[in-house]
Order: C-alpha cells, then sequence, then structure tokens
C-alpha cells in the first residue's frame, strides 16, 4: 500500500498501538489498586472485629477473583461500512 491511504493506515497503525499500550497499563494500575483494596477491607474487617472482640471474619482466600468485565461490542451490519473500509476505498 503506498501514497496517502497506506501513510494514513500506518499513523493509525501507530496510534492504535499506543493506544493500547495505555491501555493495558491503566488495567494493570487498576488491578493491582483493586488488590490493595481488598487487602485493606479484609485488614479493616479484622482490626473492627479485634475492637469489638468478636472472631475476625475468615478470610476467602479460595474465591476465585472478580471476572473480567468487558464492554459490549458493537455489531456493524453487513451493509454498513466500518472505517477500515472507508480508508482503503
Amino acid at each position: 500500500m503506498g501514497g496517502e491511504g497506506g501513510h494514513r493506515i500506518n499513523v493509525l497503525a501507530r496510534v492504535t498501538a499506543a493506544l493500547n499500550i495505555d491501555v493495558e497499563r491503566a488495567t494493570a494500575e487498576v488491578d493491582s489498586t483493586q488488590e490493595k483494596l481488598l487487602e485493606a477491607q479484609a485488614k479493616i474487617a479484622q482490626l473492627e472485629a479485634q475492637i469489638v472482640g468478636v472472631e475476625p471474619p475468615a478470610t476467602e482466600d479460595d474465591e476465585p477473583d472478580c471476572p473480567a468485565q468487558s464492554l459490549p461490542r458493537k455489531r456493524l451490519c453487513d451493509s454498513a461500512s466500518s472505517s477500515i473500509t472507508d480508508l482503503l476505498g
């Protein structure tokens, strides 16, 4: 692919790759923050139980992690053109 159309696709590919890296970093940061939050909540529950003088709640180490939830995908009609076909056409 040469010319202006090829250049646009090349630029879009680089922008998409950069955005993907940003999203992956943000996702890793959210996962780390969520893990720290869950640890803090468990520690708070343990300390509250100590203050009240009751047995601390059991830890739920066997419980599976929260599954990742992805956004629903937008369905394109067969007759609708997508952005990539607009660039190539």
